[in-house]
């Protein structure tokens, strides 16, 4: 294991250093809060199982954000749910201080967002969530989606033109 640390150690720091984390990721993958919540136990049950065989070629925040990955695919396959939306901007993060045609306005961007990001295909859509929410290197993203880093470039490359052309109309206001 990790430095004589028992399985039981090195999940439930697992839990205490990923799970916000991860929920988020999932959050944003299903838009659904209770799913979501279901989907992070469910992570780091898998995490638990499989730990034993986990072989520290990655980095332990790579393998359980890609388990997280794994799940909200198999997820979103079983109950295909990718058009559903996705909690991109919390409404929480607005500026307490602004006024009511900002916090309308701010709004209506989110909700513009939150739609291209919905359109786009689920490739360019898990790149968009990888790199510009959840901030992961492209390095990360690699391992996570198993692709080489040059391909995690020129897809989220795509995925930035393709939400670009989409928020083309935002853009003009």
């Amino acid at each position: 294991m990790n430095e004589g640390k028992t399985c039981e150690e090195i999940i439930n720091e697992l839990v205490d250093n990923y799970k916000d984390m991860i929920f988020n990721l999932l959050y944003r993958m299903t838009s659904n809060y209770d799913d979501a919540l279901e989907l992070t136990q469910d992570t780091f049950l898998r995490a638990y199982e499989a730990l034993p065989r986990f072989r520290y070629e990655s980095s332990l925040k790579t393998w359980i954000y890609k388990i997280a990955f794994n799940m909200a695919l198999n997820y979103k396959k079983k109950w295909k749910l990718f058009k559903k939306k996705d909690s991109f901007v919390d409404d929480n993060l607005m500026d307490c201080r602004s006024n009511p045609e900002e916090e309308t306005s701010q709004r209506q961007l989110n909700a513009h967002i939150q739609n291209a990001i919905n359109k786009l295909p689920a490739d360019q859509k898990a790149m968009i969530l990888l790199r510009e929410i959840e901030e992961l290197s492209y390095e990360e993203i690699s391992q996570i989606l198993n692709v080489p880093v040059g391909t995690v470039k020129s897809r989220l490359s795509r995925a930035r033109c393709y939400l670009k052309e989409l928020l083309a109309d935002v853009e003009a206001r």
